[in-house]
């Protein structure tokens, strides 16, 4: 159980940055766009 809980929590904090890295991504190829259209 403790390993389960241990494993569980590790894979939560690999989500939160995959999702972390993801949306700063984004934000990176917003802002390239809005440089292109002004």
């Amino acid at each position: 159980l403790i390993r389960h809980s241990c494993i569980s929590s590790h894979y939560n904090l690999h989500m939160f940055f995959c999702g972390i890295s993801v949306i700063s991504d984004n934000i990176i190829a917003i802002q390239a766009t809005v440089r292109n259209i002004l």
